[in-house]
């Protein structure tokens, strides 16, 4: 799936002497090279595809992902890129995952009141599929504003 060239150059941006982690037997392989925000190693693949380092990791040493699969790491080390450390699983387990880790920190769920005042009721919520909510006052405020502004538009042109 890749060529010498690439995994030569994936394996130069590995230190295989990282930390081992307390539910671990072997040590993480740590990805020295540039990371995402949330910690996770980034790796261009050709002139424009940037993968998440851990997912050609597995695909060097395991080969080719399944659709509808990710990468999940048992040690819990978002730079590892240790194949031994590295399972298959579908998003629903990683969610799983994560929670029975203890790592799911919802300070969103936790407020009671939206940034703006107003309560987090039944009836004052849109509550969507991911978990995520909207207070409905403000989003009906934001309509009401974005309506205002495309009429404004619309009768400026009408001018000219």
């Amino acid at each position: 799936m890749y060529d010498q060239k690439i995994i030569n150059r994936f394996n130069s941006k590995v230190d295989t002497a990282g930390p081992t982690q307390s539910n671990m037997t072997t040590a993480c392989h740590q990805w020295t090279a540039h990371t995402n925000r949330k910690g996770y190693g980034k790796f261009r693949v050709g002139t424009k595809k940037v993968s998440l380092s851990h997912r050609v990791s597995y695909e060097i040493h395991r080969g080719p992902m399944p659709d509808g699969l990710c990468v999940l790491h048992s040690c819990d080390n978002p730079t590892c890129v240790n194949p031994d450390h590295l399972w298959l699983g579908t998003h629903q387990e990683n969610v799983a995952d994560r929670d029975a880790k203890g790592r799911h920190v919802s300070a969103n769920g936790e407020k009671t009141h939206c940034k703006h005042g107003h309560e987090f009721t039944e009836e004052n919520t849109y509550r969507y599929p991911d978990g995520s909510r909207e207070c409905k006052t403000c989003n009906a405020h934001r309509c009401r504003a974005r309506r205002a502004t495309l009429r404004a538009r619309s009768t400026l042109c009408l001018y000219v």
